[in-house]
């Protein structure tokens, strides 16, 4: 898969909630787009929207796949690179080496004379106890 599983699930909603959209072209990258509740300005070119998910997650949200497809364009042109396997893959190719066991490492001498120690505990903190004082018709 191009993508990884949860950003393929997220797309298929977004996508699935895009049908039901009202695009008007403002120019060539630009739309006002109606999901009956308020008018939203979508970008291409920026990648923005006037509702803010299409910059937070970095993937088109439903306003946006609502007007890729009135542009006839693919959304993969607008997925930002690391959402995508190949990237993702590339992250773990590397070998990964292990450190040992510490009596194995070279630690210089300078280094191994301090002696670092947990900050003291002290508890967690709370509010006085307060005594109640019952309404007048209760007993002590």
């Amino acid at each position: 898969m191009p993508l990884s599983p949860w950003v393929a699930r997220q797309l298929s909603k977004r996508f699935n909630d895009a049908h039901c959209f009202v695009v008007e072209p403002i120019n060539r990258m630009e739309f006002k787009v109606k999901d009956g509740k308020m008018d939203r300005l979508v970008n291409l070119s920026k990648k923005t929207c006037s509702c803010c998910e299409f910059q937070i997650d970095l993937l088109p949200y439903s306003h946006a796949f609502a007007t890729i497809s009135k542009c006839k364009r693919e959304a993969v042109e607008f997925y930002v690179d690391y959402y995508k396997t190949t990237v993702l893959m590339e992250g773990y190719a590397g070998s990964i080496r292990s450190i040992g066991h510490p009596s194995e490492w070279d630690t210089p001498p300078h280094v191994k004379q301090f002696v670092v120690l947990p900050s003291p505990w002290r508890g967690q903190a709370r509010n006085p106890r307060r005594r109640r004082i019952p309404s007048a018709g209760k007993g002590s």
